[in-house]
């Protein structure tokens, strides 16, 4: 697929998803436990941290838990992205376990740095609740902090609610992309250009 030149690398997903079997099913009831019903404001807190390597078996099934199988990162590539060092990697914990997490990646060129705002999972217990951009703007500052001003994302083209969120930080399209998550499943580019005037 052909990118501009000052677009981030590559499509969001870079290989097949494994099918979910009951194992992988077991697994992830192992690693994250079912919410916890608690009256409103007794909820644990939940606090934004690096992810480390030891989070990438409870970032991977949050990542299974809120997307559909097409649309989900293997646990190698959860793994991959902590361990990048171009990856900005950040999980939300809320009482000892993770209930979302978000990677950013930067990617240098002549032409000069950008970031990619590559995938942000949120436990369903915890949808509606903020998070996501909390965690979107965490990735930004992150990356800002750094000095990078050009922050892309891919999106489903019908996905309303994350574009409006998106819209809603400053992101704005800037690529229609026809094909991006298969023949009939067309994509979005958006840019946050945080120098813009």
């Amino acid at each position: 697929m052909g990118e501009a030149p000052d677009a981030p690398d590559g499509p969001q997903r870079d290989d097949e998803p494994p099918a979910v079997s009951h194992g992988t099913l077991e697994y992830i009831d192992a690693v994250v436990s079912a919410p916890v019903r608690v009256s409103p404001g007794r909820e644990p807190a939940c606090h934004i941290r690096p992810a480390t390597d030891r989070d990438a078996g409870q970032a991977w099934a949050v990542e299974q838990a809120a997307f559909a199988e097409s649309d989900r990162f293997s646990l190698r590539q959860t793994r991959g992205l902590i361990a990048n060092p171009r990856g900005r990697v950040f999980v939300a914990e809320a009482g000892g376990d993770i209930v979302a997490w978000t990677a950013m990646l930067i990617r240098r060129t002549r032409a000069g740095a950008s970031g990619r705002l590559y995938t942000i999972a949120v436990s369903p217990g915890w949808a509606g609740r903020g998070l996501g951009r909390r965690l979107a703007a965490h990735g930004i500052e992150s990356l800002t902090r750094e000095g990078i001003r050009r922050i892309y994302l891919e999106v489903r083209a019908e996905n309303d609610r994350a574009i409006a969120l998106y819209e809603s930080m400053g992101f704005r399209v800037v690529r229609h992309l026809p094909t991006y998550y298969g023949e009939a499943s067309p994509g979005l580019r958006m840019l946050l250009d945080t120098g813009r005037e």
